[in-house]
């Protein structure tokens, strides 16, 4: 008899295993680079599995559901590393207070992809809102283009990951370095009028520049995610 984890593989896959899997990645929007993810992931927990003895009932279902857990954690981490900085970013995300389910392998029925649904609603309308966030500050780009460049800036720093380059200012001694994805945006946003020049050093006249720009960032920003 083949072992579970060997079975387990086999019915990912097939092409109705395959499909068990895009259908979850379908309805939780998530991108294709995570398919192979997910297919490890579930392969690991059959194997852990079947190291202390778990034999499904039905293999079908049961890998069918850790798919589904699988898709569900895969989700929270996108979002999770959405959640690092700003207040104004934080509220585009919702929820803050998510937690992963409990896994049990000796849990075999399949959920109703309804009750899925309504287990993850709030983490689909999480992105639905960062999404949307997007869209109303590149609709401020012709009436606010400072604040709204910078405002897209920030979030693909902290949203996306993205890495400012060396030469892109940001704070240091006393002021926090939470703020420096804020400096990114306002820095790239075409504000360099905010920043010293040529490593002179800056004076009252571009602290209070800089602190203007950060304020309207801030502003547009978070008024972008109330919307």
């Amino acid at each position: 008899m083949k072992r579970l984890a060997e079975q387990a593989a086999e019915f990912l896959g097939s092409k109705e295993g395959q499909h068990v899997v895009r259908r979850q990645m379908t309805r939780l929007r998530l991108r294709d680079h995570l398919f192979d993810d997910i297919v490890q992931e579930v392969l690991l927990q059959a194997l852990r599995a079947e190291e202390q003895g778990f034999e499904p009932d039905v293999l079908e279902a049961w890998v069918s559901r850790l798919v589904q857990n699988r898709a569900r954690d895969a989700l929270r981490g996108h979002l999770r590393r959405h959640q690092r900085e700003g207040v104004a970013v934080g509220k585009a995300l919702g929820r803050s207070d998510v937690t992963e389910p409990a896994w049990d392998p000796t849990e075999t029925q399949l959920v109703p992809e309804d009750e899925v649904v309504f287990e993850t609603v709030d983490l689909v309308v999480a992105g639905e809102r960062l999404a949307a966030t997007r869209r109303r500050l590149a609709q401020a780009l012709s009436s606010a283009p400072h604040s709204a460049a910078g405002g897209l800036c920030v979030m693909t720093i902290v949203c996306d990951g993205a890495e400012p380059a060396a030469d892109c200012p940001s704070p240091i001694g006393g002021v926090a370095q939470s703020q420096a994805a804020w400096w990114a945006g306002v820095f790239y946003s075409g504000q360099t009028s905010c920043f010293p020049r040529d490593g002179s050093g800056e004076d009252n006249a571009i602290r209070q520049r800089r602190s203007r720009a950060l304020k309207a960032t801030k502003a547009l920003l978070e008024e972008a995610t109330s919307g």
